[in-house]
């Protein structure tokens, strides 16, 4: 059995910045996938790829089942085109 642990600190509104532990599942995930390719980085990428990205789409769908939606509001506006200013 592998146990990993990662400690993560939140701030003053009991918030985890999730960039941090991602970075340390990632690179603790890409690791144990190097054996599985001999090594090879070109195929440890795209393995990798492929399983995040079914990961990711597993989510959104859990997600899209639960009754939650996604909404970005700071990527809405930045979508959006910018209005003339009304003089």
């Amino acid at each position: 059995m592998i146990e990993l642990r990662y400690n993560v600190e939140v701030d003053e509104n009991k918030v985890a910045d999730g960039r941090e532990l991602a970075e340390g599942l990632i690179r603790d995930a890409y690791r144990f996938l190097l054996p599985y390719s001999n090594e090879c980085l070109a195929c440890t990428n795209e393995m990798f790829s492929v399983i995040a990205n079914q990961a990711i789409e597993k989510s959104h769908n859990a997600k899209r089942t639960s009754g939650s939606r996604y909404f970005c509001e700071s990527l809405f506006w930045a979508s959006q085109p910018k209005q003339a200013a009304k003089t």
